[in-house]
């Protein structure tokens, strides 16, 4: 349409056929290599986005600490259909076969189910017993890292060009084990039982995780031309999601983060057991470069 209203602009100018063919031409090839330089230009700002994200999120994160009126009007219920838009963005790079190859590997989810609710669990006890945290901060520590895989787990591994057909899959099944396995863990760890909103898990991980991806995999079907034009642009589209989801969610706990600040004990603990542990590693890191010298 936009060659054809050219053509018959160029058809009041004067000049012979050859020549407004000329022109037409000419002028197609330099709006071509125009709009390839600004998509190259787009392309290069969003690889930089993603390839930053962790500055990003953290400078959007202090910059909510500091200044918390500016996302605090924003409810705490948007975060939820903002990481289902994030979910969908990922489907749109998804195919049937990832998941088919996902129950191909049932070992992979086995190992990775195991890993999510092993090292995580004692990854919270380590830092309890590191931080010297009192009762009530080690139980929730505690708790949250026996809780199963999220959505944040699959966005991640989106980003870092991982499995997140895999990543899908094991937080799906993680989320079904989760009433047995995360009353159980905590029970063990912190002598504690606690109650685990099995109905609300479930539906949670089908609304944000679930029902987008399976959009997204339907819209990838039947929109193939459309899937191709934004899939280099949804990882920076989705690094922007998190830092608006951080965004909200520091502003609306800005004070309570300050207040903390003020109130807690253990730093000058923290930074002792800082240097033990730094102490810990240089002796081991000289030992070992010792040992594989001759004598």
């Amino acid at each position: 349409m936009f060659i054809g209203c050219l053509a018959l602009s160029l058809d009041k100018i004067g000049g012979d056929s050859e020549e407004k063919t000329s022109k037409l031409v000419l002028f197609s090839s330099r709006l071509a290599l125009s709009l390839q330089r600004k998509r190259e230009t787009m392309k290069s700002i969003c690889n930089f986005i993603t390839r930053y994200m962790g500055i990003f999120v953290l400078f959007t994160a202090l910059i909510s600490l500091s200044f918390p009126e500016l996302l605090n009007r924003i409810s705490t219920s948007t975060i939820n259909p903002l990481l289902g838009v994030i979910m969908f963005g990922m489907g749109l790079t998804l195919s049937t076969e990832d998941f088919k190859v996902v129950y191909r590997r049932p070992i992979d989810l086995i190992l990775g189910c195991l890993a999510q609710f092993t090292l995580m669990p004692l990854l919270a006890l380590f830092l309890v017993k590191l931080f010297h945290l009192s009762e009530g901060l080690a139980i929730g520590v505690i708790l949250v890292g026996c809780c199963p895989g999220g959505t944040a787990s699959n966005v991640i591994t989106y980003l870092a060009k991982g499995d997140v057909a895999l990543s899908v899959g094991m937080t799906a099944v993680s989320t079904i084990l989760a009433p047995i396995v995360t009353p159980l863990l905590v029970w063990l760890l912190a002598g504690t039982l606690t109650k685990v909103d099995t109905i609300g898990m479930l539906l949670s991980i089908v609304y944000v995780v679930i029902a987008p991806v399976l959009c997204g995999l339907i819209c990838r079907k039947h929109l193939p031309l459309l899937t191709r034009k934004v899939t280099d642009y949804l990882p920076a589209f989705s690094s922007l999601m998190i830092m608006f989801v951080v965004g909200i969610i520091v502003s609306h706990n800005a004070d309570k983060l300050l207040s903390g600040l003020d109130t807690v004990d253990y730093l000058p603990n923290i930074r002792q057991q800082q240097i033990n542990w730094i102490g810990k590693s240089t002796g081991a890191f000289v030992n070992f470069t010792l040992a594989d010298c001759p004598d």
